[in-house]
């Protein structure tokens, strides 16, 4: 239940320290279409450092220090697959990110894109050289690059997420803040825009400590909500005319600092169920490692 404050509004100011800080991350996707399921779990650490300020955005640099895939017990999968191991080649795009970030710490686009596209050049060459059949992969994904490259990342889902956009905003008791966003492959490769909120519904007495709930409903009334896309992907799982509900989950949570201007971790869990026939459930959570002492 969230707490009663006394009727007063609160911001929260960003971390303006130019300092490197370290974090872990887990990103896990399971999908049942039919009697099939698959489930992934990718673990990172990563380092973000604030490069100062430009026109009033700011610009940081998020290093990939590792990635792994666990298993369903949380064990590091030493013996990969060949999707796996793919999947990772082509990760190491992301090794070295800068991107610009609103002062309320809401991605905004990414700099380095040259750099990227460079970088990709030589990923494409050697798992061309490594992998067969992935003729195609490699046709859309240097497509999306070289033509959407703004989208992949802005829109990418753990981004979206630990850039929270919270920072420089009045929380009015628990009053939510919204905001329209989309969640990309959400359903198959449909992206679905949802409206979220945030609000605060817990803090300690002096606000040293807050925790931010974040939950999403689906837009429907947005004129990008793809619904033709959604009957056609449920034409592919059901038997024509099967009239099917599409059930939609998003809770989440942030917990704050607001002295120190910083998010310590974030977890969020969302879901989207189309009768017995279809169910994705993504889990995103970070955590900020303390300083060596």
């Amino acid at each position: 239940m969230p707490e009663t404050f006394q009727h007063t509004k609160r911001e929260i100011r960003l971390n303006g320290q130019q300092v490197l800080r370290k974090y872990n991350a887990e990103i896990a996707t399971t999908i049942r279409s039919n009697d099939k399921t698959t489930m992934t779990k990718l673990a990172m650490y990563f380092s973000l450092t604030q490069l100062g300020a430009k026109n009033g955005k700011l610009n940081y640099l998020l290093e990939v220090e590792k990635r792994f895939f666990l298993d369903d017990i949380n064990f590091i999968v030493k013996k990969t697959t060949k999707a796996q191991q793919l999947a990772l080649k082509v990760a190491t795009l992301n090794d070295k990110l800068v991107f610009e970030v609103s002062p309320n710490f809401k991605l905004i686009t990414i700099v380095n894109t040259e750099e990227i596209l460079k970088k990709w050049k030589k990923i494409k060459q050697d798992i061309q050289a490594e992998f067969v059949d992935i003729d195609e992969m490699i046709t859309n994904f240097d497509w999306q690059l070289r033509n959407n490259m703004q989208h992949f990342f802005i829109n990418d889902n753990f981004y979206n997420f630990f850039f929270a956009n919270i920072f420089y905003k009045e929380f009015e008791n628990d009053k939510p803040i919204s905001e329209n966003k989309s969640i990309a492959n959400a359903i198959g490769t449909i992206d679905i825009p949802i409206i979220e909120q945030k609000s605060i519904i817990k803090r300690n007495i002096v606000f040293s400590d807050i925790t931010i709930q974040t939950n999403a409903e689906l837009a429907i009334e947005n004129k990008n909500f793809p619904l033709e896309k959604l009957n056609v992907f449920l034409g592919n799982l059901a038997e024509t005319g099967t009239q099917l509900d599409l059930d939609f989950s998003y809770k989440g949570s942030y917990n704050v600092l607001p002295p120190k201007g910083l998010i310590t971790s974030g977890t969020l869990t969302y879901s989207f169920i189309i009768g017995d026939v279809y169910k994705k459930i993504t889990n995103i959570n970070f955590n900020l490692i303390p300083d060596e002492q």
